[in-house]
């Protein structure tokens, strides 16, 4: 059992060192600033210009990648008729053409 001079040395004690021990038992305040780092700071200048460029600017390529390729695709669509012979047709008719295109370079 404590004497009582000792006990009044730890209420002494205690009572110097009070802001020390709040500190203490919140942790020194970690909790709170990494809160306040995250969501004050990181999430406002980054999160936020982040989701907007993502919105807009990724989002809107995506979407007129899939505009233009739409198109690409009904351009092309009369092309493909599904028969060998058009394809072969279409086959020699390159070759001709590259033939002629080198004939008329390198002569």
């Amino acid at each position: 059992m404590r004497r009582p001079v000792a006990l009044a040395l730890d209420h002494r004690l205690a009572a110097a060192i009070a802001g020390l021990y709040r500190v203490a038992y919140h942790k020194f305040y970690i909790d709170e600033v990494y809160s306040f780092v995250t969501k004050k700071i990181i999430f406002h200048f980054i999160g936020r210009p982040a989701a907007w460029i993502d919105q807009n600017i990724v989002d809107g390529l995506m979407n007129g990648l899939a505009v233009v390729m739409a198109w690409l695709s009904a351009a092309i669509k009369r092309f493909q008729s599904g028969k060998v012979q058009d394809y072969a047709l279409y086959f020699f008719a390159g070759i001709a053409g590259l033939a002629i295109f080198f004939i008329y370079i390198y002569t």
